[in-house]
């Protein structure tokens, strides 16, 4: 999972992108996470993979006769799993940056209604290529009221009944109808 290599063209457009990780490939504890709609019930997976967290990213790209030569910051990850994505997860709010030597990779995701609306929080920081932080408690404060002023949609999205309503620390052996492996 170090270097990803990608060819394509069609027509008069073509691109070639060379992606090499900068920091080594993570995932939160085993990647996936099992959704059940009652305590001992039938699981569904939905997994996750950071390939490349962080890494240098080369592009050249041809539209016509107009030839472009790029360099930046790029990622790559996947998601898997035995069930839809919005079948099992309500909302995902995703970050990651780069801020001099650090990488930060941070989400909270919320369950559909079906599995409690229960929240997963991930954080990642790692320091000149180096993982500092992974797979930690995390401590989350919920902005009651917030409006994403692009979709309209209310943060957080889930019904109010269902959210917790103080900070509270997630902990992997604590979560009440999805696991964490």
């Amino acid at each position: 999972l170090h270097r990803y290599r990608i060819d394509a063209a069609i027509d008069d457009v073509s691109v070639s992108v060379d992606l090499v990780a900068e920091v080594a490939s993570w995932r939160p504890k085993s990647g996936h996470t099992y959704y059940a709609k009652t305590p001992g019930g039938a699981e569904e997976l939905f997994a996750w993979l950071v390939a490349v967290p962080q890494g240098r990213a080369t592009v050249d790209y041809q539209v016509g006769g107009m030839q472009v030569k790029a360099t930046g910051i790029g990622y790559h990850d996947h998601n898997w799993g035995d069930a839809p994505m919005p079948k099992l997860l309500h909302d995902w709010y995703w970050a990651r940056a780069k801020v001099g030597p650090y990488t930060v990779i941070t989400s909270y995701v919320t369950a559909q209604k079906d599995y409690g609306y229960t929240p997963q929080t991930v954080f990642f920081l790692a320091k000149d290529g180096a993982i500092v932080v992974a797979n930690i408690k995390v401590k989350t404060r919920l902005a009651k009221g917030t409006t994403n002023g692009l979709t309209g949609a209310k943060v957080p999205p889930a019904a109010p009944e269902a959210l917790p309503k103080q900070t509270f620390t997630r902990q992997l052996k604590k979560t009440v109808r999805g696991r964490i492996a």
